[in-house]
């Protein structure tokens, strides 16, 4: 990571500060939770900081992803729900809200950790891959994500990605 940031910095003396989306929680720079697990319990921000004397920003990659989306939405609404349902047996769903203009995390940094919410109700990770690989089950799971999340939240828009979703799938999902 550090190897990579020298790089980009290098490239463009004009970069005043760097942002870094990880796969997890993250409080204060700290990297409390992550799916790449050399990364957590870490300060990248701090650690990264101090090599660089650059401003480094270290979010959840879905927080990026978020405001991104809303800046290409035609009224940039400023009330999103942007979901990522990954492939792959070390992923999990996550989320990014958007509410009223401004990125919610949450008390504790979890909001969007929607892959939890299944959890608690005996669905595990590795059902929960299962159910993204099958397109009927992922149909009938995306469906049931995006009723939670509205039920919680209730986006003006939301954004479903991942690897193979296609038209018709958000038609079902819709549907449902």
């Amino acid at each position: 990571l550090e190897e990579l940031v020298g790089e980009f910095l290098g490239d463009d003396a004009k970069i005043t500060a760097v942002g870094i989306g990880i796969p997890g929680v993250v409080q204060d720079g700290q990297v409390e939770f992550c799916e790449i697990k050399p990364l957590e319990n870490t300060d990248i921000a701090g650690l990264l900081t101090k090599k660089f004397s650059i401003e480094i920003l270290v979010e959840n990659n879905m927080t990026f992803i978020t405001y991104s989306l809303n800046e290409k939405l035609p009224d940039q609404a400023g009330h999103l729900a942007a979901v990522f349902f990954p492939k792959g047996s070390d992923s999990c769903v996550g989320c990014g809200f958007m509410i009223n203009g401004r990125i919610h995390h949450g008390a504790t940094m979890m909001a969007g950790e929607v892959f939890q919410i299944a959890a608690v109700y005996g669905v595990s990770r590795e059902k929960q891959q299962r159910m993204i690989e099958n397109k009927k089950l992922f149909r009938q799971f995306a469906a049931q994500n995006l009723i939670t999340i509205i039920c919680t939240v209730n986006p003006r828009n939301a954004v479903f990605m991942g690897n193979d979703i296609t038209q018709t799938d958000l038609d079902e999902v819709c549907k449902n």
